[in-house]
């Protein structure tokens, strides 16, 4: 059971749902564009182009979504990719990777350990790790192309959902889309 200020409680009616989806979603749109840095993307695309292999990865809701989108996305454009949400896997897969591999994790926070840990493995074996996260985190530290991403969420109503997917999915159009202009 939630608790809500009287100023703050969860939309009810179909309207008010969509008006409270809609304006979340834009703000994380917006947001996701003011931290754009192109030349992450573009140096992540061509990190792709040039693979052997890429594995996807994240941990949780909507990053382990995002990942397992991104396989559906890059294996259009003749992108051998391969995507696990299980930490265990991840571990191993970065345990094998090859200079011509890399590695694309999603993360909201950047904080998770097992993503933390993988990406450090892979980059000592010379993978390069691309990373859309929060600036500052963990992962962002153990990446060696960061994607920015950091929304604040201030929702408080957890049947609402995180709007930071918003942000992701639309990095990994950006991203989805040079790749597949320059395949």
């Amino acid at each position: 059971m939630f608790v809500f200020p009287e100023d703050d409680v969860p939309p009810r009616e179909p309207e008010d749902v969509v008006e409270r989806v809609y304006r979340s979603t834009g703000q994380a749109l917006a947001q996701t564009l003011a931290q754009r840095d192109s030349a992450a993307l573009r140096a992540a695309a061509d990190a792709i182009l040039a693979a052997n292999r890429v594995f996807c990865f994240g941990i949780g809701g909507s990053s382990a979504n995002l990942a397992a989108e991104a396989v559906t996305r890059l294996f259009r454009y003749d992108v051998k990719a391969n995507f696990t949400s299980d930490h265990y896997q991840q571990r191993l897969m970065a345990g094998l990777c090859e200079r011509s591999d890399v590695l694309l994790i999603f993360s909201v926070t950047g904080q998770p350990p097992a993503l933390v840990e993988t990406a450090v493995v892979a980059r000592e074996l010379g993978a390069e790790v691309i990373s859309v996260t929060r600036p500052g985190s963990a992962l962002a530290a153990a990446s060696s192309i960061l994607l920015p991403l950091d929304i604040p969420d201030h929702e408080t109503h957890f049947q609402i959902p995180h709007r930071t997917r918003y942000g992701q999915m639309f990095i990994l159009d950006c991203l989805a889309t040079l790749v597949a202009t320059d395949r």
